[in-house]
């Protein structure tokens, strides 16, 4: 798989997945090998089969099904509305098993009480095929807008720009500003598409450090987002989660193009949306 983890491979193997149980595939009788360019080997790794395939005796002769193929053939597409976030939720966790790994790289007392935010940077502000562009200041402005209509106890924040991790800094608005230690990218370059690294370990602790991202935002009651499959995972992971997207998504792809635009309050969230 060549881009996105959670717009492209995660996402195509729970319709991948969906499909087979439709068709009466079991999920002992699966063996997982999801490689790709940007984060190495995904599934098993990120997520691991909950059910372990047995000996080849076991077996008849296996038949090696290429993911886009199978996806593109026989795949179920997820529809364009919320209830496509149970579906997949549901699929997920009767197959796999979130990383140890990556749980464990969680903070500790994130709950419905906290804002998650996905400030998506690098190519998501210059690729006007997919989006537009936001930026760090016009976020910001949307968190201001959404801490003065909630009473929100903490912020997570993730993004895979380092200028906005440092603008934020430990508190917001008098409330605690939480992250996760990783690597960003300090220009428009992105890390899974520019800077992707040599080295396998490497590839596979950014994908750890983005499921962590993604597991920690699905354990705020809101989240405010860019355009990014990462940050729609969290409904994925827990749909109660409630996602605000502020730029819109051009493509109609599940899930990100699901979520729906934010609607701002204050007369500076309507300046920074264009909506006045």
């Amino acid at each position: 798989m060549a881009h996105g983890l959670f717009g492209q491979s995660l996402t195509w193997a729970m319709e991948c997945v969906i499909a087979m149980e439709k068709a009466h595939i079991k999920p002992e009788d699966v063996l997982w090998n999801i490689d790709t360019r940007a984060y190495g080997k995904v599934i098993p790794g990120i997520l691991n089969p909950k059910s372990t395939w047995g000996t080849p005796d076991q077996h008849e002769t296996p038949v090696e099904l290429d993911l886009y193929a199978y996806k593109s053939g026989y795949g179920h597409r997820f529809a364009l509305d919320e209830s496509s976030f149970t579906l997949a939720h549901n699929a997920l966790h009767r197959w796999f098993r979130l990383s140890d790994v990556s749980i464990g790289m969680v903070p500790e007392g994130l709950t419905d009480a906290w804002l998650g935010a996905h400030y998506r940077g690098t190519d998501k502000q210059t690729d006007t095929n997919e989006t537009d562009a936001t930026s760090i200041d016009s976020f910001i402005v949307f968190m201001e807008d959404m801490c003065q209509r909630f009473s929100f106890e903490g912020v997570f924040i993730c993004s895979d720009s380092s200028a906005f991790i440092d603008q934020m800094g430990d508190s917001f608005h008098g409330i605690p500003v939480m992250s996760i230690k990783q690597e960003r990218s300090s220009d428009e370059r992105s890390l899974h598409m520019d800077l992707i690294p040599d080295d396998d370990t490497k590839k596979f602790e950014m994908a750890l450090v983005a499921m962590a991202d993604t597991i920690a935002l699905s354990q705020c009651g809101h989240v405010l987002k860019c355009s990014s499959a990462l940050s729609a995972w969290a409904k994925v992971l827990q749909p109660r989660c409630q996602l605000h997207q502020v730029a819109v998504t051009r493509h109609p792809w599940f899930p990100v193009s699901v979520v729906p635009m934010y609607q701002p309050a204050s007369a500076a969230a309507k300046k920074a949306m264009g909506r006045s």
